[in-house]
């Protein structure tokens, strides 16, 4: 299922790239001009209020690519930023609440690590990557709240709890692996323009835009095409 998973949402990509560039052009300007206004701000209040600002561009991005993907003609898509809805609002509430439990879950791992053991700068590495682990596997389980919620259809995360059980590797893959493969050739650029503002918000731009159709598509094949 992963190469179906892999090749529709390449055909997706390329099926509705008018419809998902309209989508994704307004929020990518927005998070463009957040990341030219922080490197000059130095006051940590509105470095953390431009912060949430971007997270919740990043949410409004997310919705309209469910969308498109998974709704196609019927997902009404033009060039103007529309209004935020009880669906975006639920998408981040859903967002915050996996954030929330993801952190305790992290810092209660990272301690407990650092008190059993001595931890130097390389170890320090490996901890973190260590305790990235579980909130990567919840995301794994619990994200397919995310596209249901886009459509409409607001799954609980018990129900993608479920749905996930016999698919755990290909939700790895779409969550983490897939990503970094289509990500691989504007990293590269990184080489080329380092410290660059603008191509570190494409890449993270990107990132969302090819997670959010990938997840799209592994929802379509678990629930709607059952």
């Amino acid at each position: 299922m992963i190469k179906s998973v892999l090749f529709e949402t390449v055909s997706a990509l390329y099926l509705y790239r008018n419809q998902l560039f309209k989508a994704a052009v307004g929020p990518f300007i927005l998070l463009l001009i957040i990341s030219f206004s922080l490197l000059s701000i130095s006051n940590n209040f509105l470095i953390y209020f431009l912060w949430a600002i971007s997270i919740i561009i990043e949410v409004y991005l997310a919705v309209r690519i469910h969308r498109v993907i998974l709704l196609k003609s019927n997902a009404v898509v033009d060039w103007a930023l529309q209004s935020w809805s009880k669906r975006e609002m639920l998408f981040l509430m859903h967002y915050a609440v996996f954030i929330f439990i993801g952190f305790i879950l992290e810092i209660i791992i990272f301690r407990s690590s650092l008190l059993t053991m001595y931890v130097d700068s390389e170890s320090l590495i490996y901890l973190y990557v260590f305790s990235f682990l579980p909130v990567l596997y919840l995301l794994c389980r619990l994200s397919l709240v995310f596209p249901s919620i886009a459509i409409d259809e607001a799954l609980k995360f018990k129900q993608s709890w479920e749905h996930t059980k016999k698919h755990q590797f290909l939700m790895l893959n779409v969550i983490f692996l897939l990503p970094i493969i289509f990500l691989i050739p504007l990293v590269l650029l990184l080489v080329f323009f380092e410290n660059s503002v603008i191509i570190n918000t494409l890449i993270n731009w990107f990132l969302t835009v090819i997670q959010v159709s990938l997840l799209s598509i592994a929802y379509k094949n678990l629930l709607i095409s059952k």
